[in-house]
């Protein structure tokens, strides 16, 4: 028995993807918060898990906030075109 499935742009499996990949540095970037030990090595990974949660968090910002504009350019650019016979 085969299941129907949903086809999805392109667009949706790079948000995908996109939005795994950011889910994984997060959880890497919160393991090094918690990370005791006091070489360099270890204060240079926390210092950069502390830019990477914002950075992920700007970025999730970004993207749920550009998509609606443009969907919103593509509905408008469409309404404007002149219906075929009636001008």
């Amino acid at each position: 028995m085969k299941r129907k499935t949903a086809s999805r742009s392109p667009v949706e499996w790079m948000l995908g993807w996109l939005g795994f990949v950011l889910l994984v540095l997060l959880g890497w970037a919160c393991d090094q918060q918690v990370d005791p030990s006091h070489a360099v090595r270890a204060r240079l990974r926390r210092a950069l898990a502390r830019l990477v949660v914002p950075s992920v968090t700007a970025t999730g910002w970004a993207i749920d906030h550009l998509a609606p504009i443009a969907a919103r350019r593509t509905s408008t650019t469409q309404s404007t075109q002149p219906i075929r016979g009636h001008q």
